[in-house]
């Protein structure tokens, strides 16, 4: 029988949950999820990135207004 789980996202915890394994104090993250730094890193570069375009674009087109 299908039993469906409930909308939770699926986040670290939920899916430790989800399989029984919440509670568990030191659990090890699987290796293909990135740990929450490694996620915020990502995020911190994502936004560097973003500044840099946004930068190299303004300088274009204050470059093409002159």
């Amino acid at each position: 029988m299908l039993h469906l789980h409930s909308a939770q996202p699926l986040t670290r915890a939920g899916r430790a949950e989800r399989e029984g394994h919440a509670g568990h104090e030191g659990a090890q993250a699987p290796d293909d999820e990135p740990t929450p730094e490694q996620e915020i890193a990502a995020i911190i570069q994502q936004a560097e990135a973003a500044v840099r375009l946004v930068r190299a674009g303004s300088e274009a087109a204050l470059r093409g207004a002159e």
